[in-house]
């Protein structure tokens, strides 16, 4: 396979995610920047899982990748990397899963950090047999280890068995427990997005008698721990409705996120992964505001944080094409469809409405076909009707056979 200029930027982009190796120029998105950091920790036996890692790879990223880039440099488990493509990085990471039950508890947790982060939760599967209650209760390693398998169990298997374990993790580590906590914030966050407000309100409370135990004063990783909860927590004035108390909570979860010192290289990636999510919840809940300037600030904000990640040109974009400021929309979404993957096709239907709209069909027509193209399954169904609909107003029957 020939890759086009195009595709070399984007793999660079990825580079992390085919071989652990570095993003030329760190010109890359931070979840790439992430892995990479979390790579050479992993390389060095640098323990730092007990860090908070907030970014959560798709469950169908690989398969994706799989079936857009080429076959040699895509793959659903580590091993199957040849070992001439295999960094040192990478390396380690295999020599770790060869030597698995010999590994301690931290090492372990290591590995299915890095693990999850490359999107091989069915490798985690594979590797980590179910933890025992007692071992969840006494360890914090294994607490937290069993935490990482609930998420993988979510992804590859059945949601409700993912939350279930979250919930024994709760039930049985101590109330003063950090894994205790995240997993709380994780129950609220779960129960918020379906909508049942009596759940959320119950994990509330008890997140919000678990806070007492919680120094963010004097630990940058506490005060992550406070952050997430306290966006998450703010979920449930969200849904009733209560646009002050909303307000109040998010300036909190705000205040402590820019309270991580971003200057010290210890903490640079957790304030980056932390701040992402805030400013996209910040401009979604100045829209819910009403408050399109402020919404249009904050998502500006998130570009700036993260230029390279094609979702941040995606929110601005959406932005824009709302207030009909269809040609700014326009640049928007074609820098999220150059920046690529796994919102290109995406970014491309969207670059072929704004087209559409300022009546340029000839366009919109080739932004739909690369929508499509991108397209793991083949492409949208929304896709594939305007293509059908433009070859046809245009008198070009040859596109059909793009069909």
């Amino acid at each position: 396979m020939i890759l086009s200029s195009s595709d070399k930027y984007i793999m660079n982009c990825l580079q992390p995610y085919f071989n652990l190796g570095a993003v030329e120029g760190d010109k890359g998105p931070i979840h790439a920047l992430s892995l990479v950091k979390l790579g050479q920790n992993l390389l060095h036996h640098a323990h730092v899982s007990a860090i908070p890692h907030q970014l959560n790879t798709l469950s169908v990223f690989r398969s994706m990748l799989h079936e857009l880039y080429p076959q040699d440099v895509v793959i659903q488990s580590p091993h199957e990397l040849p070992e001439s493509l295999r960094t040192d990085a990478w390396q380690r990471l295999c020599d770790l899963l060869d030597r698995w039950d010999n590994l301690n508890a931290v090492e372990k947790d290591n590995t299915v950090l890095v693990l999850c982060r490359l999107g091989f939760y069915q490798t985690v599967l594979d590797y980590v047999d179910p933890i025992e209650d007692q071992e969840i209760a006494k360890d914090p390693t294994m607490a937290r280890l069993a935490r990482r398998y609930a998420n993988a169990l979510g992804k590859r298997v059945n949601r409700q068995v993912s939350i279930d374990l979250y919930k024994k993790i709760v039930r049985l580590t101590p109330v003063e427990s950090p894994e205790r906590f995240a997993a709380i914030t994780q129950l609220i966050v779960y129960y918020s997005k379906q909508n049942e407000i009596a759940q959320v309100q119950e994990w509330c409370e008890l997140g919000d008698h678990a806070l007492h135990y919680r120094t963010p004063a004097v630990d940058p990783v506490e005060t992550l721990l406070v952050s997430m909860y306290y966006r998450a927590s703010s979920f449930l004035p969200f849904l009733k409705g209560d646009r002050a108390e909303t307000v109040r909570i998010l300036d909190l979860a705000m205040e402590l996120g820019q309270q991580i010192p971003a200057e010290d290289t210890r903490y640079q990636q957790m304030y980056r992964e932390n701040m992402f999510p805030l400013l996209e919840t910040r401009a979604r809940e100045a829209k819910w505001l009403g408050d399109t300037e402020l919404a249009f600030e904050r998502t500006r904000r998130l570009v700036e944080h993260d230029p390279y990640d094609p979702k941040t040109h995606l929110r601005l974009g959406k932005l824009l094409l709302e207030q009909n400021r269809i040609v700014e929309a326009l640049a928007s979404y074609r820098h999220s469809a150059e920046l690529g993957f796994p919102l290109t096709p995406l970014a491309w239907f969207m670059t072929g409405q704004c087209y559409e709209l300022l009546q340029e069909p000839e366009a919109a027509l080739q932004a739909y076909q690369n929508s499509v193209q991108f397209s793991p399954t083949g492409g949208g169904q929304a896709a594939l009707k305007r293509i059908a609909f433009l070859a046809k107003s245009l008198n070009k029957p040859e596109t059909y056979f793009f069909l």
